[in-house]
């Protein structure tokens, strides 16, 4: 499997029809993430873009991927095959036993 970062530039006004595909997209992308297909999803502090980054075979199943959202009619998204992704895994801390 190979990383892929994917960036999503999205409209410049976020009218009410966008707006309300919000819910669905954020489970959509919770799905996503717990199936593991999805490491991270960042949005710009300005909501002008997200910065998603995607593991799949190939390119054509990153898109695969991005048509399961619900604001896939409404964005540009560029994807970048990554050389590398490094990323900490949720760690717990270490017990103390005294």
């Amino acid at each position: 499997m190979n990383s892929y970062m994917v960036t999503v530039e999205l409209p410049e006004e976020l009218d009410e029809q966008f707006m309300s595909l919000i819910p669905e997209q954020r489970r959509v992308v919770h799905d996503l993430m717990l199936k593991g297909t999805i490491l991270g999803y960042a949005l710009a502090d300005d909501h002008s873009k997200l910065w998603i980054t995607i593991v799949a075979q190939n390119s054509n199943d990153v898109r695969r991927t991005m048509r399961q959202f619900p604001i896939y009619p409404y964005i540009k998204a560029h994807i970048s095959e990554l050389a590398f992704h490094e990323h900490i895994a949720f760690q717990l801390p270490e017990m103390s036993l005294n």
